[in-house]
């Protein structure tokens, strides 16, 4: 398998807390402001929840990103913890063979 997991997989709350420090907010000026609910936007940053398509479409406006940006740490910090658990059994794969282009729908 070429994915390796990080070495400590990184949550999305780290740069949401990142986020909200840099832009001198508070976590209860960001739920209130962005129309999420504060507990939501405490266990984000504690690392007991994740971020939905719908937080980060608000996450974007909020500060001015994409919303894929937020989407993105999300699934990447999924994924990791995926291949953890189940990568050996990704290992044992063996992937059909690439007989043509794929057809991506054009």
């Amino acid at each position: 398998m070429n994915s390796r997991p990080s070495a400590h997989p990184v949550h999305p709350g780290g740069s949401l807390a990142d986020a909200i420090r840099d832009r001198g907010t508070t976590p209860e000026r960001l739920a209130a402001e962005a129309g999420l609910k504060l507990a939501h936007v405490r266990a984000v940053l504690a690392g007991r929840s994740g971020l939905s398509a719908a937080d980060a479409l608000r996450l974007g406006r909020y500060f001015g990103t994409s919303p894929d940006y937020w989407l993105n740490l999300q699934a990447a910090y999924e994924l990791d913890l995926a291949t953890r658990g189940i990568g050996p059994e990704l290992d044992r794969i063996v992937p059909l063979p690439v007989v043509g282009p794929l057809d991506n729908g054009e």
